[in-house]
């Protein structure tokens, strides 16, 4: 966090706060890995690393970085699913 900015909402939220929101706009909106990683700039690997249960070697925690591109992209209301 910059010491000359507020904190990001991605910032103010635990890993797993993080996850739950991606979880419930992935359900919301009928995205897959592939949107996902479209609207966070992340590779799709990466998504499926943070969709995978935590107790696989392959988890990986929701960037901060990731949570708010994917943020910003619902507030210009270009999140929409390919399925």
């Amino acid at each position: 966090m910059n010491p000359h900015f507020l904190p990001t909402t991605g910032e103010k939220l635990t890993d797993d706060e993080r996850l739950l929101f991606i979880r419930h706009i992935i359900e919301k909106h009928n995205l897959t890995h592939v949107d996902l990683a479209r609207f966070t700039g992340y590779a799709r690997d990466s998504v499926s690393g943070w969709l995978t249960e935590k107790t696989s070697p392959r988890y990986r925690a929701v960037p901060v970085r990731a949570f708010d591109r994917l943020l910003d992209q619902l507030q210009l209301g270009k999140v929409k699913g390919s399925k």
